[in-house]
């Protein structure tokens, strides 16, 4: 069983800064493995939210 992950809009604007800031000192390439491990750590919450 899953849960649903929300996130404010300030939530939301603080994670488009950090992602111009990774952009801009790392490049794409960074920026798209961030993203990868980011969703992942979100699914794992999801799925198991109480550990």
């Amino acid at each position: 069983m899953s849960f649903g992950i929300r996130f404010s809009p300030e939530a939301e604007e603080t994670y488009d800064v950090v992602i111009s800031q990774l952009q801009a000192g790392w490049g794409d390439q960074f920026v798209s493995k961030f993203e990868t491990k980011w969703l992942s750590c979100l699914q794992k919450i999801s799925q198991n939210p109480f550990i």
